[in-house]
């Protein structure tokens, strides 16, 4: 008996150590991504994203655009981005690199009166309770953990920094068949 439980318990671990490995890959984007292609809204819009909000750029240096909504993750759940559009690659590097960083990540500024752009300043943030049971105040929390410039868009992603950047890559891979 011990010997079929012995040859078993074998042909299992080998069964297991043969089969077919089923984890996804996960693309992480570079920050910067210098494209020639030249983004709109109406390309994120065929992926999924749900416009929630456009924003006033006039105070938002050479950005042509910028919105507020969401759009579905691989796993079927909505997360929230914002897109900033400009002429180019290089206006978006230029003129909106320095403004994303300092919104997004574990430094990041959440107070209205702290950050440069003005224009959206609640939607970047997210209310975090922690030990309170979901009740009492909560500390104020950069909503997006990370961000990419691809071409001449800004992609601000909801998460944590790594959770982010997945986010950005799978929405990176849609615009780039």
């Amino acid at each position: 008996m011990k010997t079929k439980l012995i040859i078993y318990g074998i042909l299992l671990i080998l069964i297991l150590g043969c089969s077919e490995n089923k984890t996804s890959i996960i693309l992480i984007p570079e920050k910067i991504n210098p494209i020639d292609k030249i983004f709109d809204i109406k390309n994120l819009n065929n992926i999924g994203f749900k416009t929630n909000k456009e924003y006033d750029v006039t105070n938002l240096p050479k950005a042509l655009s910028s919105y507020y909504g969401w759009i579905e993750n691989e796993q079927g759940v909505l997360k929230d981005i914002e897109i900033r559009f400009y002429e180019s690659h290089e206006d978006a590097l230029t003129y909106g690199f320095d403004l994303a960083n300092e919104v997004t990540g574990k430094n990041a500024k959440i107070s209205k009166k702290d950050v440069k752009w003005k224009e959206g300043n609640n939607d970047r943030r997210s209310n975090k309770r922690s030990g309170t049971g979901g009740l009492g105040p909560g500390s104020g929390k950069a909503k997006y953990g990370n961000f990419v410039i691809i071409g001449n868009m800004i992609l601000l992603c909801e998460g944590s920094e790594t959770t982010s950047l997945e986010l950005c890559g799978q929405i990176t891979i849609k615009l780039l068949p």
